[in-house]
């Protein structure tokens, strides 16, 4: 692929990428901050992992920056209602130095432009560097940008992905006395109840901030296996408890059989998920019936309310 010393390695890249598929006629790039000590091995590391053909071409460089400043794009979503998202124009600057860049190619196609297959391509990449070299040389992601082919630098920034809100994201249950009931009751807890409760709601919390929804769905999962303090058999067998009903009403009446089977696609057969905003309120629901079962409060029901409450507007024909 193209050499960094070219008057500029991303308009080489982008050609290059171009030339192979006419489908590849953009480029994704991400820049990382490495320890400069150690910019020698990383860059042969490099060379060995650059592909330079399809299915998945990928190239990576060390490069040197000088001066480095672009556009910077930040999305704000408003606090108030109607929700609104604005897009404010910042610079960004980078520290002169050696930084890792490791960049794909965008597939256009007649329905739009699809980055995953660059970003599954780069993360690849990151993790065979990690995984040869120790996450020490690693200080972090310093720019994203697309840079399209051509003669000239066309490039595009791109921002933190920000989700627009769906209407199952505002579902509400509860009162403010319930989280006070469990505040008390962790309070009041063994010092290891009380740690695995607080490692789990950790976890979770991790999850409400994840974009991507792979992993939002990955820390879900997992702050419900560490309250239940167990795998997939224990999550269900809790539930069925707090609830009082047997396992196959709470696989199938309460929907967790959809989740279950998220899971083992993804950790057994590595197949992403698609976590709608639905399924993510069930998960957030089964945290809580969890949560107060494992303290020994009475269960909510939580998951069977918004069962209960979709089949009630489904009957009254609102949308």
């Amino acid at each position: 692929m193209a050499n960094p010393a070219h008057r500029d390695f991303r308009i080489a890249t982008a050609n290059e990428f171009a030339r192979l598929e006419q489908r590849y006629n953009s480029t994704l790039f991400q820049l990382f901050s490495i320890d400069q000590e150690l910019v020698d091995q990383i860059g042969e590391l490099c060379g060995a992992l650059t592909v330079g053909h399809p299915p998945f071409p990928i190239a990576l460089h060390i490069v040197e920056l000088r001066g480095f400043k672009a556009p910077k794009v930040e999305i704000v979503r408003s606090p108030s209602r109607p929700v609104t998202l604005t897009a404010k124009l910042g610079e960004l600057s980078l520290p002169d130095g050696k930084y890792l860049s490791i960049c794909a190619p965008v597939v256009h196609t007649n329905t739009g432009t699809q980055e995953k297959e660059a970003r599954e391509a780069i993360a690849r990449s990151l993790g065979l560097f990690v995984a040869s070299l120790g996450r020490g040389f690693l200080i972090g992601r310093a720019a994203e940008f697309v840079v399209a082919a051509g003669d000239e630098l066309r490039q595009s920034f791109i921002s933190d992905a920000i989700r627009a809100p769906q209407a199952w994201d505002f579902a509400r249950w509860g009162h403010s006395t319930d989280l006070s009931d469990l505040a008390k009751a962790i309070e009041l807890s063994d010092a290891d109840l009380r740690s695995r409760i607080a490692y789990g709601a950790s976890i979770f919390g991790r999850a409400a901030l994840e974009h991507d929804d792979t992993f939002r769905f990955t820390l879900y999962w997992l702050a419900l296996e560490v309250i239940a303090d167990g795998g997939e058999k224990e999550v269900t067998g809790h539930l069925a408890n707090a609830y009082n009903i047997d396992l196959k009403a709470v696989r199938d009446g309460l929907e967790l059989r959809h989740c279950i089977r998220m899971r083992a696609d993804l950790f057994h057969k590595g197949q992403p998920p698609q976590l709608t905003p639905r399924t993510e309120r069930l998960l957030q629901g089964f945290f809580l019936d969890l949560l107060r079962y494992e303290l020994g409060l009475p269960c909510n029901r939580l998951v069977e309310q918004l069962i209960a409450s979709e089949a009630r507007t489904a009957s009254a024909g609102m949308p």
